[in-house]
């Protein structure tokens, strides 16, 4: 015979419940849920593909924050800009509208042998979009684009198409 105990469902102590909640409020009041996926974030206008592991530059508003303060007052024509671990490029590209030059430094050559297509893509974009600001990166990327271009999925090849009629331009 059975007793109204046997299909009580265990549930944790009311403490470490409330705990529990308290802790998943916490890490949607500061933006936890929107690390390590893939996201489209917008910074003044312009979109950034993050990556997971690429530091979000919405989240605590850094890379917001960075983007608003880089203007010819700080960097000036004549300046060269080195961006290590650039993450999301939100510096490099910002600091690319003022300066001679911008190189940003990252893993995105790492990311073109992930085994994820969208990986991939995000990173033949970000790669693109540095090479057109400087002429060495751009010698470099260009036959990594047309190998991929060329053996990738069909969303590879339809972005490095648009991505090579760019740079070649």
């Amino acid at each position: 015979m059975m007793t109204d105990d046997t299909w009580r469902v265990a549930r944790l102590p009311l403490p470490q419940r409330l705990l529990g909640k308290a802790m998943a409020w916490g890490y949607r009041l500061i933006g936890k849920h929107r690390y390590d996926d893939f996201r489209l974030e917008w910074v003044y206008g312009l979109p950034f593909m993050v990556t997971p592991s690429v530091f979000n530059p919405k989240v605590p508003r850094t890379g917001q924050f960075f983007a608003s303060h880089i203007d010819s007052t700080l960097v000036s024509r004549e300046s060269e800009i080195l961006d290590m671990g650039t993450g999301s490029g939100v510096c490099a590209v910002f600091a690319a509208n003022h300066a001679q030059r911008v190189v940003a430094v990252d893993i995105l050559f790492d990311y073109l042998r992930d085994k994820s297509s969208i990986v991939k893509t995000c990173a033949m974009q970000g790669l693109a979009g540095l090479a057109a600001q400087d002429a060495a990166l751009k010698a470099k990327v260009l036959p990594l684009l047309k190998e991929l271009t060329d053996v990738g999925t069909p969303a590879m090849r339809a972005r490095g198409r648009k991505l090579l009629a760019g740079l070649v331009e």
